[in-house]
């Protein structure tokens, strides 16, 4: 428990006065106070009476017994002056090259210092004594060995060893001036900022760092930043504050930048003084006084806030530039605007092409509107002027390659193209497959077989790439394998292959022979061929959706002549054939060369040929087929096809409308044309049956024309109506 005693001081020196030393030639005076009041603040039993006094006047606060050993001791400090008697005391500031003697004891410059931080920092504890100033007490006794007393047992020694813990790195060399020394992390173009990642306060005089306190939350320091902000987003703060422990900040400060330029920080810190003032007065036992006004330290730092510096790549185009920008991130100010703009050579009549977009916009931007195969001049800048601007030249690119074709096989694609003016080689791409080619045509292969594949031929003249003409082809099923021959008759003939992949079915034909033969399984026979005939097959692997591949392949027959062939009518486009007929079970095979001509596989003894063209020569020659074999071609039979009819066309013209009849011209197509400005205007499209009727609006004072296109039985003609 605190003693306090409250009594005024006598004239006379009552008490015995401790053996010692006094302070010699202090350095620096400050003013004088007086006291009327002494209230003995101390704690313990009566021995430790006068460590610690409480006094009220002039000036009001705690004193800590000096242990000088001179003059009287405040604990016998009595009664004696009337109220306008006080004593009067004087304050001195211990120099480094004055002598103070404590409990018997010279002190040296390293205690001194380290009881001068002590009281300054933890003694000053205002108008009445606490745990903390009984501790700053214990701690100054313990460090010159001199009685003391445990107020708050374990509590108060724990925080004395911590105080003089945290004064062990004082040297006596310290002069109570202090500058800050920040640290800062690199410049950060990404977000325009510098990261405060270290601060200490080190004295002038020993580089002591007052960043080492450790207790009372350690050291705080006050920023205040012009020219940025605290945060990277309005609203901004400029003012934030820190504290240091142990050498240890608490958090790092990042500050970001306005805009480029200058960024001032203005750091404010207030330091414990580790200078010793002492009180003396005539007959009065020198005292301790702590300073309650902490050390003042400022700093100002300005950092150098770079502008941004534009990257730019371009990708070109025949009439669109892209651009990828980098370089550029939003300042806290500003529009964060960027502009590009290209402008073309003067006189070429063209206008510059700009864009603006925001700094924030992600990805690519597009100008287009250039033309092809021009130079420009490119500009690529920020609208505030944060940032370096980018100057450059680029020609655009040609226009894209005209009629594109794309022929697939099983595992290949050819590519053709007509070339595009200003190009100089040309990017073929199939699938996932590039190429770049000088020329008009390539081939691609390696392709997997019943694949489609985009097919894309891109015009260059590097860097700049013009525009690409597109398509699309999907390859073959897979080439079928050799076709072995397994029997033939002179009729017939059995052949196999190996499985196509992919195929559902197949379809066999024959050169000069109708015959389709379309098998799902991979073996077919072929009949009703001829004896002796030499024959050229094509096998195409067939599946739905997919384009058919195909293999070519030959056999050959074994060879009675049929006989009696005659014509029995013939119109434009079919002939009428009959022979004698061969046994049960005989087949015929007309061959009928010509125009048109065409083999005819029947089983009896006449056929009609159709599909021929009118008015034509040709040739029949028949082949009779049974289990035996083959006969040999009856000899020719030169027959010819009728003439083609020629459509009648009649009109009868009235003052509004005009009435039209066309007979002899089924299934033609007819157009009814008239005169306007020296050519010919279809009005009006039929197909004709057997006797077509078109009734058409114009007046008779229109000239017609009345077309009708040929068919396989009629004639072209065309007619002019008057």
């Amino acid at each position: 428990m605190n003693k306090i005693k409250a009594f005024r001081i006598n004239a006379f020196i009552l008490g015995a006065a401790l053996a010692g030393t006094a302070v010699i030639a202090p350095s620096t005076h400050a003013n004088d106070f007086t006291a009327s009041t002494y209230i003995d603040s101390s704690c313990g039993s009566a021995m430790y009476a006068g460590q610690v006094t409480l006094v009220q006047g002039s000036y009001t606060g705690l004193l800590y017994d000096a242990m000088s050993g001179n003059g009287t001791a405040p604990a016998n400090w009595r009664d004696h002056y009337g109220v306008v008697e006080q004593v009067r005391w004087t304050e001195t500031t211990v120099g480094p090259g004055d002598q103070v003697t404590m409990n018997a004891k010279t002190i040296t410059s390293k205690q001194r210092a380290q009881i001068g931080y002590i009281m300054n920092r933890w003694g000053s504890a205002g108008s009445s004594p606490t745990d903390t100033s009984h501790a700053a007490n214990y701690a100054i006794r313990q460090l010159v060995d001199a009685p003391r007393y445990a107020c708050n047992g374990p509590t108060t020694t724990d925080a004395a060893a911590q105080m003089i813990a945290e004064t062990t790195a004082l040297t006596g060399q310290e002069t109570g001036v202090a500058d800050v020394y920040p640290v800062f992390s690199e410049y950060n173009p990404h977000d325009h900022s510098f990261t405060l990642t270290d601060v200490d306060v080190r004295d002038k005089g020993s580089a002591f760092s007052y960043a080492s306190a450790t207790t009372g939350g350690g050291l705080g320091i006050r920023m205040q930043v012009t020219g940025g902000s605290f945060t990277a987003q309005e609203p901004f703060l400029t003012q934030s504050n820190l504290a240091v422990v142990g050498n240890e900040m608490n958090s790092a400060r990042t500050i970001y930048a306005t805009r480029p330029g200058t960024i001032t920080l203005a750091l404010h810190t207030e330091i414990p003084s580790p200078l010793l003032h002492l009180l003396t007065a005539p007959h009065m036992a020198t005292q301790i006084k702590p300073t309650k006004e902490p050390t003042l330290v400022d700093k100002t730092v300005t950092l150098q806030v770079p502008k941004d510096t534009l990257s730019v790549t371009k990708t070109i185009g025949a009439t669109a530039l892209t651009l990828d920008v980098t370089g550029y991130r939003p300042w806290l100010t500003g529009s964060n605007m960027l502009r590009a703009i290209a402008t073309p050579p003067p006189g070429s009549g063209l206008p510059p092409v700009e864009r603006m977009w925001p700094a924030s916009t992600t990805g690519q931007v597009t100008l287009t509107g250039l033309s092809p195969n021009t130079p420009y001049m490119l500009s690529v800048a920020d609208v505030d002027g944060y940032a370096t601007s980018h100057s450059s030249q680029f020609t655009t690119g040609p226009v894209a390659p005209t009629n594109l074709h794309a022929t697939a096989g099983a595992t290949t694609i050819s590519v053709s193209w007509q070339p595009a003016p200003g190009a100089t080689n040309y990017e073929v791409t199939v699938g996932d497959i590039t190429r770049t080619v000088t020329g008009t045509t390539t081939q691609i292969t390696g392709l997997k077989p019943a694949t489609t594949y985009p097919v894309t031929v891109q015009a260059l003249n590097l860097p700049a790439r013009g525009g690409s003409a597109t398509a699309e082809a999907r390859t073959t099923l897979p080439t079928p394998g050799k076709v072995t021959v397994a029997r033939t008759t002179s009729t017939s003939t059995t052949i196999s292959w190996p499985k196509v992949t992919g195929a559902t079915r197949y379809r066999i034909v024959l050169d000069d022979h109708r015959g389709v033969w379309e098998p799902t399984a991979p073996t077919a026979t072929l009949t009703g061929l001829t004896q002796g005939r030499s024959y050229t097959g094509i096998l195409t692997a067939l599946a739905a959706g997919e384009t058919p591949s195909s293999a070519r392949f030959t056999f050959t027959t074994a060879p009675s002549t049929v006989t009696g062939v005659k014509l029995a009518r013939a119109t434009p486009t079919s002939l009428s054939l009959s022979w004698r007929s061969g046994s049960a079970g005989t087949r015929y095979t007309l061959r009928v060369t010509g125009p048109k001509g065409k083999t005819v596989t029947v089983a009896q003894a006449s056929a009609t040929v159709t599909a021929l063209k009118a008015n034509k020569s040709y040739k029949v020659s028949i082949q009779a087929t049974n289990t035996s074999g083959t006969s040999p071609w009856s000899p020719a039979l030169t027959v010819r096809t009728t003439k083609k009819a020629r459509p009648k066309i009649t009109a009868k013209r009235g003052a509004k409308r005009t009435r039209i009849t066309i007979k002899r011209a089924p299934k033609a197509r007819a157009l009814v044309q008239v005169r306007q400005g020296g050519q010919w205007r279809t009005v009006k499209k039929v197909r004709t049956k057997k006797t077509t009727r078109i009734t058409t609006k114009v007046a008779r004072s229109s000239q017609i024309r009345v077309v009708v296109r040929a068919t396989a039985t009629t004639k072209k003609i065309s007619k002019v109506l008057r």
